[in-house]
């Protein structure tokens, strides 16, 4: 890490990096100390217990993935809300493959605090009323496909970290390639679909 990189980041990328390794569902501020050297009393004036710690680095996980999204979804046209979808869900997936590590920590539940959860809860429920304009709902008129494209996102993202993507493939065509038809041709789909009348 740059020694001009401020502390707190410092601390909260070895904490990372500590439950990535030991595959721990929880840090405290003492293993921290232990695993940076830096003294307890320090560190609470960062972290004031376990729980402001956890919070901290779901936090940041949240909103790096967060970021990465809405920067994509910008760059769609505006009112194109095909290419917006499009765009999301792409940016969900080459984000979770250029940072494993931190993607784990939110797909294998390395944060189970209410702490971890809550960034995380947040940063899901952030996208849910984006999602359901760009399928052209309005508030009282939802229907259950949010829910199915966010539970595609996390499969597809999970075969493609996995390496099994390539079980499914269309005979001579590439990973890259077939992610992005596949992520096409379901936001198509979802588009397309009409709810059941109530």
């Amino acid at each position: 890490m740059p020694p001009s990189e401020p502390q707190i980041d410092r601390m909260i990328n070895a904490a990372i990096q500590c439950l990535q390794e030991v595959r721990a569902h929880r840090l405290t501020v003492e293993e921290l100390a232990e695993r940076t050297g830096v003294e307890v009393s320090a560190l609470r004036t960062l972290f004031a217990d376990d729980r402001a710690l956890t919070e901290a680095v779901g936090n940041y996980v949240a909103v790096q993935l967060t970021d990465a999204m809405s920067r994509a979804v910008a760059t769609a046209r505006p009112g194109d809300n095909r290419a917006a979808l499009i765009a999301l869900a792409t940016a969900y997936v080459t984000w979770a493959q250029e940072n494993r590590g931190l993607y784990g920590i939110v797909s294998e539940r390395l944060l189970t605090t209410d702490g971890g959860a809550f960034a995380f809860h947040r940063y899901d429920a952030s996208f849910v009323p984006l999602v359901r304009r760009l399928l052209g709902e309005t508030e009282g008129r939802a229907s259950h496909r949010a829910a199915i494209g966010r539970s595609f996102m996390f499969g597809i993202t999970t075969l493609a970290l996995d390496n099994r993507l390539e079980v499914w493939m269309r005979p001579g065509t590439s990973a890259g390639d077939e992610m992005a038809a596949t992520i096409t041709d379901f936001i198509d789909m979802l588009m397309a679909w009409q709810p059941p009348a109530a």
